[in-house]
């Protein structure tokens, strides 16, 4: 123990002598300022938010879309349509599982009218999938009865055959023709991974589990960069410098995938790493794509990222009431979307930077536990902007509640010589075996600073804080059936203003919101309600719809003046409310004036706020795992990435002191959240946002939120919101 400890010693003491030396670090280890240093340019946000003009590129020119061209041109020379022909007055025609016509019947008809994608033919017995229209999305229909034609052939250069062709060929290339998951099984493999003593707790316990992830992880020598980078130009100068720096490690998204054991077999397998998709790397390949790089010793990441149209604050619907011009002419402005990225796909990108480097580095298992992102600058859209991630023991302080054990067990171990405890190194004795790590291994709380920036300009940053679960794990919510309803990939996943996206005519003015009574003229009507796809939507409550119309808490949908600035507020889109229906859709009621305990001492507050329900689907998961061909191998976590979450509340709480006071868009400055509990995918959610009066703070106005599953707090969020 003597030697042990004089081992120590000489390490305290070495550590010492670098820290006096003050050693400045290089330029690619560059921490970020502490997110309270950081000042919001308001002013950038009042004048213009990221004109494409600035980009030096135009949507054409996009790497992604020229994949999305080039798979348009492939699906349209080998894909055939058919139109539901007949049908009219029985609702429908009849779908099969099989092809056999003695096959189970589906208890829903196809609509006449409906769009099919034709799989498959077997005599007169046609495999579809739904593009467009009513029905299941998938089975066996005749082509032809009794003398009559069922279905007829559609050209496929009809305007809306060539649209739903794009939507097809925006869909994440991996899920092929992926016609349903088999939820069952996959959320028996989530508890696999996040249960008690699973996998990821068997990674963090094993160092050599948590480095075969890391080893995995980096991309192996030789590797090309289109392939595994694919958002990117081969030539894109921000790639090209990182790719360089030969103190980096450039990294790719590989996740464990738990052993599939026979039933009953008790041994326990290692799992394999293979292959993921997730939210920021190409789940969602029109929000946004990176490319991360570990730097020497583990402590730092690096990388890039590009966001695209779906990653965008507002994309114009068109609306049917709009109004000819003064030529007498109808603008078509379904499309058009402001060049300027939602925070929300922002922070999803800060946290899932954090994320990776504590996955590598620290814990396999860690957990959010509390991220705050500081807003300072407009982030635009189709710009390569660079990422830095710094993780540190600011977790591990004296005061911390989960300093105490740590502490004993140091003293423990420290005691017969009397060396005081250090917060630098720890001792752990396990038999006649002694380790000696740094703090940062051992301790129960990460810390990982990260930033987004453009050249030397802050545009976003965070302090992410993870935690790691060695007795009380964070889990699902209890109660969870066993089974969930989640929309296979189909056009519903694109939404049309999404596949017609494209940039502004001229120069973009920041996005204007009207009055308090202009806007919720257009946010709290029932007319022209957006709906999600009925096969990606949370399930609206009818009992609790009709309930609330009955109290006057009407349905509200997020609305902006059209990005040209021109014509009335309207209902819009944006990253997590319509852009990504696969990942999140929502229905919410706008409640005024409540009674809300704020101080929770007996002082009642008057208070506005959103009740609704939220649901998250397969485009949400923390991975997506592919097979060594690059395609879906049929295994999803059924547990959301928490960008998803901080996402649809952070624009939740944007609009909610518009329906009250604030005039104008608004702008989230500061915006908060810490995790009780994991979200899962495929479940309808409650959640809560709400602005008590006599809150607010000098910079805007301070809204609170949280999202439950059957009354358990899974996650809690603030921001400070301000009008631009």
């Amino acid at each position: 123990m003597c030697e042990a400890l004089a081992k120590v010693q000489r390490e305290l003491a070495l550590k010492k002598q670098r820290e006096a030396e003050a050693i400045a670090p290089q330029a690619h280890e560059e921490k970020p300022k502490a997110i309270e240093e950081a000042t919001p340019d308001l002013s950038a946000f009042k004048q213009q938010a990221s004109s494409h003009q600035g980009s030096g590129l135009q949507l054409s020119e996009e790497v992604r879309q020229k994949e999305v061209e080039r798979r348009i041109d492939v699906l349209t020379r080998r894909l055939t349509v058919w139109v539901v022909n007949a049908g009219g007055g029985r609702g429908g025609i009849m779908v099969r599982e099989g092809a056999s016509l003695k096959s189970p019947e589906v208890r829903a008809r196809l609509e006449s009218g409906s769009l099919v994608r034709e799989l498959r033919t077997k005599g007169d017995r046609l495999h579809y999938q739904l593009l467009q229209g009513q029905g299941p999305m998938s089975g066996w229909v005749s082509l032809r009865a009794a003398g009559v034609d069922l279905l007829v052939i559609e050209r496929n250069n009809t305007e809306r055959v060539q649209l739903l062709i794009r939507r097809l060929a925006m869909l994440p290339a991996a899920f092929g023709e992926v016609l349903a998951f088999d939820m069952r099984e996959n959320q028996e493999m989530t508890q696999k991974l996040h249960q008690h003593k699973g996998v990821l707790d068997q990674l963090s316990i094993d160092v050599d589990g948590q480095g075969e992830w890391r080893r995995h992880a980096a991309a192996e020598t030789g590797f090309q960069p289109s392939l595994t980078y694919p958002a990117f130009h081969p030539d894109d100068p921000v790639l090209v410098s990182l790719l360089q720096d030969s103190s980096l490690t450039p990294l790719r998204c590989v996740f464990p995938r738990p052993a599939q054991t026979a039933e009953g077999d008790e041994d326990s397998l290692p799992p394999t790493f293979v292959r993921a998709l997730t939210v920021a790397d190409g789940l969602l390949p029109d929000a946004m794509g990176v490319a991360y790089f570990l730097g020497e010793g583990g402590e730092t990441l690096q990388g890039a990222v590009r966001f695209g149209p779906q990653a965008s604050q507002s994309v114009n619907r068109q609306h049917p009431d709009r109004e000819p011009d003064a030529e007498g002419k109808v603008i078509d402005e379904e499309g058009e979307f402001f060049p300027g990225v939602h925070g929300g796909a922002s922070a999803s990108v800060l946290y899932d930077a954090a994320l990776c480097l504590a996955r590598l580095s620290w814990k396999a298992n860690c957990v959010l536990k509390k991220i705050k992102c500081q807003f300072s600058k407009p982030c635009p859209c189709f710009r390569t902007l660079s990422i830095v991630a710094t993780m540190g023991n600011e977790g591990l302080t004296d005061d911390h509640p989960g300093w105490a054990d740590i502490r004993s067990k140091w003293e423990v171990a420290t005691s017969p010589s009397g060396l005081q405890p250090d917060t630098s190194f720890l001792v752990y004795c396990h038999g006649n075996k002694e380790r000696h790590n740094l703090s940062l291994i051992d301790a129960r709380i990460l810390t990982v600073k990260v930033s987004i920036r453009s050249d030397k300009d802050v545009i976003a940053s965070a302090e992410v804080q993870f935690d790691s679960f060695p007795e009380l794990p964070v889990r699902l919510p209890k109660g969870l059936p066993r089974t969930c309803n989640i929309a296979p990939p189909c056009t519903d996943w694109v939404p049309q203003e999404l596949a017609r996206a494209r940039l502004p005519e001229s120069s973009v003015p920041p996005l204007q919101g009207g009055g308090v009574a202009e806007y919720l003229r257009a946010a709290v009507q029932d007319k022209h309600v957006m709906q999600f796809p009925r096969s990606c939507a949370a399930v609206e409550d009818i009992t609790r719809a009709e309930e609330m119309r009955r109290e006057g808490c009407p349905r509200h949908v997020r609305s902006n003046r059209p990005v040209s600035g021109r014509g009335a507020v309207r209902n819009d889109l944006c990253f997590p409310e319509g852009l990504a229906p696969a990942a999140s859709s929502h229905v919410k009621y706008f409640v005024k004036n409540v009674d809300y305990d704020g101080h929770g001492i007996g002082t009642i507050l008057t208070s506005s706020k959103f009740e609704g329900t939220v649901k998250f689907g397969a485009q949400a998961s923390e991975a997506c795992f592919l097979d060594e061909n690059g395609c879906f191998d049929g295994n999803l976590s059924t547990v959301a990435h928490f960008g998803l979450p901080l996402a649809v509340l952070d624009d939740a709480m944007a609009h909610l002191p518009r329906c009250t006071e604030a005039p104008g868009a608004t702008v989230t400055w500061r915006l908060e959240m810490q995790v009780q509990g994991l979200v899962p995918i495929g479940h309808e959610l409650d959640y809560t946002i709400y602005c008590s009066a006599g809150q607010d703070s000098p910079l805007g106005h301070s809204v609170q939120s949280q999202l439950c599953y059957e009354g358990e707090t899974l996650v809690t969020a603030s921001a400070i919101i301000a009008s631009s």
